[in-house]
């Protein structure tokens, strides 16, 4: 193994949509970490169905090249109402991060009012029931490259601080469920 060659899982596609359910139209943006307590793989991806907006799924394995379960309870986090007030009517990404026994979510929520997506999180002590929590980043001020919208990217951990790359945008987008431009990849940190 080297990371510079790559062999496609002759098992692809590892996890498809579903006719009939919530994510019959489309599965996206996969977010894939180790359930410690079971030894399972938990996959965190987005869902939808009838080109509505996008719901968070689960799906499990005990392998990364499958056999892939979609859980039960899915989909596992929606829109709707977010803890700083507002109503959120789509949900563009995840990505998981698991810190002290608790999964943490991040995800990039649309607002019913002016349309822009900013990152949220949740919580969750089993990695299936979460708790939405806080908006952990909104868009940049009036100008910045991140001021039409904000979607979380991938969460690392270097020395004391955590780390977010972020996709954003400065047109806000549209309308509902609109695919927003992106004009740059950004970054945040947290201090452990």
């Amino acid at each position: 193994y080297d990371l510079k060659n790559w062999t496609k899982n002759t098992s692809n596609p590892i996890l498809s949509y579903s006719a009939g359910e919530w994510d019959a139209d489309y599965v996206n943006k996969p977010a894939i970490i180790k359930d410690i307590s079971s030894d399972k793989w938990n996959m965190y991806y987005i869902g939808s169905t009838n080109l509505d907006s996008g719901k968070i799924g689960l799906a499990t394995s005990d392998s990364l090249n499958g056999i892939w379960t979609k859980y039960s309870g899915n989909p596992i986090l929606t829109f709707g109402s977010e803890p700083d007030g507002s109503t959120s009517i789509d949900i563009l990404t995840v990505d998981i991060y698991y810190y002290n026994d608790i999964y943490y979510m991040y995800y990039a929520a649309q607002n019913s009012i002016d349309y822009i997506y900013r990152i949220y999180y949740a919580t969750s002590s089993d990695g299936k029931t979460f708790t939405k929590q806080a908006k952990v980043l909104d868009v940049g001020s009036s100008g910045s490259f991140d001021h039409g919208w904000i979607a979380s990217g991938n969460i690392i951990k270097i020395n004391d601080y955590f780390i977010m790359s972020y996709n954003a945008g400065s047109t806000i987008p549209s309308g509902f469920n609109t695919e927003p431009n992106p004009s740059g990849i950004g970054f945040a940190y947290s201090k452990n």
